[in-house]
């Protein structure tokens, strides 16, 4: 590592992993299970291991090109660089930080309800406040914000296709996670759904205007 940009990418990827992980042991200490992606079944859970496989190869090939970008293991469609410019790599470090104020708000919002992954069994309270009242999934907004950042700052092709690969599944996967929430929260979630985006609200629209998304 050689300059503020990989020192930059390299403190965030510090800071959510201890976060993450911090907060799950946690709960573990007080007997919460918060890791709740592998609990669900069918297409779900096809989604949720094909986003967890995505973050993963992506954490992967980030710290190797931060530490080791001597190493050049992938095809060169893919290491071709795409974006190099002053410009891009501020934009990635702004929208990374925004994301990260994202992040930190919702899981602040939370509180004891914070979960990975949404498990139908457990039934909790439906959050709508605080950053949950502009956007129904900011966690998994977030994620999308981030690898479009590191894309931004890195410029190689391979991290726009895990980019795009992701926004794919987390879409799928919020989809079939709304099944539950409907199922489990009722009118509730619906009059929620109605009023705030899934990733995120620029107007407030009542009934009659909002047309299923």
């Amino acid at each position: 590592m050689n300059s503020f940009w990989d020192y930059f990418q390299i403190a965030v990827l510090v800071a959510f992993a201890s976060l993450v992980w911090g907060r799950t042991l946690y709960e573990r200490i007080h007997g919460i299970n918060a890791i709740r992606f592998l609990r669900s079944h069918g297409r779900k859970r096809g989604f949720s291991i094909a986003v967890i496989t995505i973050i993963n190869i992506w954490v992967v090939l980030l710290v190797l090109n931060l530490t080791h970008p001597e190493i050049r293991f992938l095809p060169a469609p893919l290491a071709h660089t795409l974006v190099n410019a002053f410009q891009f790599r501020v934009t990635g470090v702004i929208l990374i930080a925004l994301g990260f104020v994202l992040y930190v708000s919702a899981w602040k919002t939370l509180g004891n309800n914070w979960r990975m992954g949404h498990d139908e069994q457990v039934s909790l309270v439906l959050i709508k406040e605080g950053v949950y009242s502009i956007s129904r999934n900011p966690f998994y907004l977030f994620y999308m914000v981030y690898f479009f950042g590191t894309f931004l700052i890195n410029g190689e092709a391979v991290f726009l296709l895990l980019t795009a690969l992701l926004c794919i599944a987390i879409h799928y996967l919020i989809l079939e996670e709304e099944k539950g929430l409907a199922i489990t929260h009722g009118d509730e979630y619906e009059n929620y759904r109605l009023h705030t985006g899934r990733y995120f609200t620029f107007r407030r629209a009542s009934r009659s205007e909002r047309s299923s998304d």
